[in-house]
């Protein structure tokens, strides 16, 4: 469930933490269970942020106003997606609907979308594709370092991840990835996430079950 935060926005700062293949195993590949998602690898992700080449952003998202696991259930098939999931997994790429809705509230966020039109093709949780033609992603849970390379060769500006490790009682941590020519991820506000919120419950075609 999600609860108030009194935190009042999604501070972006650089990580300090030393990134090895160990700390991402940690931090990406942690599964909900406490295991790590197998096959998963992030030795090329990692070589390209120690050469400078990939920047990688603290990202902290506050949580809005009280959300259950229903209304997140029934807001995520309203909005056309809702695959078999459990439901942490599900709030967090819910959260990251709300974050790129807030980010850029005239984009147009697509779930579980392809970003390419390969044989096989790239599907991030989540897209924000802006006006001006560039995309930025989301992904929440686990997820291998290799999906977050192959997407930065994409349309896509950055690749923010929301970890199972990162949820918490009122934020959620994560991580923005992005080329060092790219500007760092945009902060994110209560009131942003708020409205975001409001907007996805009113386009919702019926109400509600109390």
């Amino acid at each position: 469930m999600i609860h108030p935060s009194n935190t009042t926005s999604a501070v972006a700062g650089v990580l300090h933490e030393p990134l090895d293949a160990a700390y991402f195993e940690t931090a990406l590949h942690r599964t909900q269970d406490g295991g790590l998602r197998p096959g998963a690898d992030a030795t090329e992700l990692v070589e390209l942020i120690q050469s400078g080449e990939v920047v990688v952003d603290d990202f902290r998202l506050p949580l809005p106003c009280f959300v259950g696991d229903l209304e997140i259930a029934a807001l995520s098939s309203a909005s056309g997606y809702g695959c078999v999931e459990g439901p942490l997994h599900r709030r967090l790429k819910f959260l990251a609907r709300l974050a790129a809705e807030a980010i850029d509230p005239g984009g147009l966020v697509l779930v579980e979308h392809p970003l390419t039109k390969d044989r096989f093709p790239m599907v991030p949780d989540v897209t924000l594709w802006h006006a001006s033609g560039v995309a930025q992603t989301f992904e929440a849970g686990a997820i291998d370092g290799r999906k977050i390379v192959a997407l930065l060769e994409t349309w896509a500006v950055s690749v923010t991840v929301l970890p199972f490790a990162g949820h918490g009682e009122d934020m959620v941590t994560g991580y923005t990835f992005r080329h060092i020519r790219n500007p760092p991820p945009e902060s994110v506000d209560v009131d942003g996430l708020q409205r975001a919120l409001w907007q996805l419950r009113s386009s919702r075609p019926e109400p509600l079950a109390a």
